[in-house]
This record gives C-alpha cells, sequence and structure tokens, in this order.
C-alpha cells in the first residue's frame, strides 16, 4: 500500500482501499446468453479486454490499494494482481456482502499493517465513473461522517460508497436482520451525498447492447455527443454586439455562447486514447486531425503505397 499525499503536496491523505464488487450474478446478461456457459460480466470481453479490468484501471490511481469481491472464478480475477475476497455470508447477499467481506478484512488485519481509514466500493459493471471520485468524496466527507454516497442529478448511486471500516458490526447487524437494501442501510448512519454533475458517469452495463455502447467508447477516442449537448444547455448565453452576418435579425437579439465557456464543456466531452493504442492509419481519419494526401503523379499501382499516405 503506499501513501498519497494531499492535492497541496505536503500532509498525507487518509488512505483509502478501492474494492471492486464482481461478486453479482449477472441475470440480464444471462438472460441473453441462455442456453451457453454462465456469464460472468466482469470477465466479457470489452474494447480488448476484461469489462473489470478497465475499472480497475480507472480505481487504481485513486486509491492506496485495490480489493476484488468475487464469488467464482477466482483464480481469473487473483490473476489480475490484486487481492480478491469471496463472500463471507451464506447464500447471495448482493454488494452488501460484498462490502462486508471487504470491511471483515481490514478489521481482521494485523495491528502492524497499514490500514485504510476509508474503503471506497465501486461496482465491476460501470467504468465511467468520475477520475477523481475518491478525492470529491473525501473532500465531502465530514468529521462525523461514517459514509459517503455518489449522487448523479437523477438520484443517489448506492454502490458507490466511501465508508468507514468502522462499520463492519453495523453491517453485520442489519445482514443478520435478512436486509438486502443499500440505501436502507446506510440511511441508518450518519452520511453525506456527494454531486457529480457528468451525466453518463454512472451508467452501468446490463446488456449486450451495453456492452456494445460500451466497447465504442472506451476503445477509441469519442466526443460524447449526448451529455455535451446537456452541457451547453446550462451555459449563460450572451448577446452578441458586433455586426451580424444574419441581416434578418437585429444583432442584439443573437445568442452567443463564450468561446472558453464551450470549449471547456467541449474538452471535458472528448475521451481521449489509451496511452497506447494501435490504429490503422485510416481508422485515425475523424479522429484526430488528419488528411487524406493523394499523389497528383500517374505511378503504376503498386508504387502507390510510397507516394499516397496521411499528414497528421
Amino acid at each position: 500500500m503506499r501513501e498519497i499525499t494531499s492535492a497541496d503536496g505536503l500532509s498525507p491523505r487518509a488512505r483509502i482501499t478501492g474494492l471492486v464488487l464482481a461478486g453479482g450474478l449477472s441475470r440480464r446478461m444471462q438472460v441473453a446468453a441462455s442456453g451457453q456457459e454462465p456469464v460472468d460480466k466482469a470477465l466479457i470481453p470489452c474494447a480488448g479486454k476484461p469489462l473489470i479490468a478497465w475499472t480497475l484501471q480507472r480505481l487504481q490511481p485513486q486509491v492506496d490499494e485495490l480489493l476484488i469481491n468475487c464469488n467464482r472464478r477466482h483464480e481469473v480475477f487473483a490473476a489480475m494482481g490484486h487481492q480478491v475476497l469471496g463472500d463471507k455470508l451464506e447464500g447471495f447477499a448482493g454488494p452488501l456482502a460484498g462490502m462486508h467481506a471487504a470491511l471483515h478484512e481490514l478489521a481482521h488485519r494485523p495491528q502492524h499493517a497499514m490500514t485504510a481509514q476509508w474503503l471506497l466500493t465501486v461496482p465491476c459493471d460501470c467504468p465511467f465513473f468520475p477520475e477523481d471520485i475518491a478525492q470529491s468524496m473525501l473532500a465531502t466527507a465530514k468529521e462525523d461522517s461514517e459514509l459517503v454516497v455518489a449522487r448523479s442529478a437523477e438520484a443517489e448511486q448506492p454502490v458507490f460508497l466511501l465508508m468507514r471500516p468502522a462499520l463492519l458490526a453495523s453491517l453485520e447487524h442489519f445482514l443478520k436482520l435478512g436486509l438486502r437494501k443499500i440505501d436502507q442501510w446506510y440511511q441508518s448512519l450518519n452520511y453525506v451525498s456527494c454531486e457529480f454533475d457528468e451525466p453518463l458517469a454512472f451508467r452501468n452495463i446490463n446488456t449486450p447492447e451495453d456492452l456494445i455502447e460500451a466497447a465504442c467508447i472506451l476503445g477509441s477516442p469519442h466526443l460524447d455527443i449526448e451529455g455535451l449537448a446537456k452541457d451547453i444547455q446550462t451555459l449563460e448565453s450572451v448577446q452578441f454586439k458586433g455586426p451580424s452576418a444574419d441581416l434578418s435579425q437585429a444583432p442584439e437579439s443573437i445568442p452567443m455562447i463564450p468561446i472558453e465557456a464551450l470549449r471547456k464543456v467541449l474538452l471535458d466531452r472528448l475521451r481521449p486514447l489509451e496511452r497506447s493504442q494501435w490504429l490503422s492509419l485510416a481508422d485515425l481519419n475523424g479522429q484526430v486531425l488528419t488528411q487524406s494526401l493523394i499523389s497528383p503523379y500517374n505511378v503504376p499501382s503498386h508504387q502507390n503505397s510510397a507516394m499516397d499516405g496521411f499528414a497528421i
């Protein structure tokens, strides 16, 4: 476990253990794959690697260590390089069982071990969550807060939780009562919500159609047009004061958006390439600034490859 400093680079921030929940039954994926082998959603290929790998990649820079909760194929998950935990409860108790397993693990570590001050939980099938979710939720927590829940514009996201390890006893008591609803548990605690304004950050992958869409986003640069449109609608427009190209309207009646404001929301909605990714030059058209170059000389076709090309 490494110690991460705070934003000022001086004082160490609270240590956070990240937990990726991959112990579910993947019911909707099972229906789509009826008659086939049981589907483990976390391991379904998505844009060249298992779906959970994208979630791990997004969460790892934000926390001090990672845990994976799963209930089958433990050796496959363990090969990803992180500690694997199975549910400690019999039967399927849902995400709360995975959270319980992680809290139990943290509570029973040797006293000399560096223990986490917070546990951050995320589902395996939601790889678009904010890249600053850990720090944002930590900053929202008050001194007496027991738990922080992420919230989108629409609703709370009850699987995205930042909780104190001391909540083990509370969760065990809740589960022994036969209760399973996550929000019912944390609403009995001293909790706060942390709001995120990215409209699509908490979309998850439940169906084959969702998987195809996610692969398109994760596998190549992508401009989130839907999200961009929503962002633009929230911008305050100003009235155009200069000469108008549209003579049918009075100049002062044309609403305009400040360039810097538009530039910011545009950049926020661009999804960059992975640090290294193999693409053909032809595939880069429309994704980076490219232009096809065709030789003006009539040379034999077998030599065209030496004359034609791309400007990038």
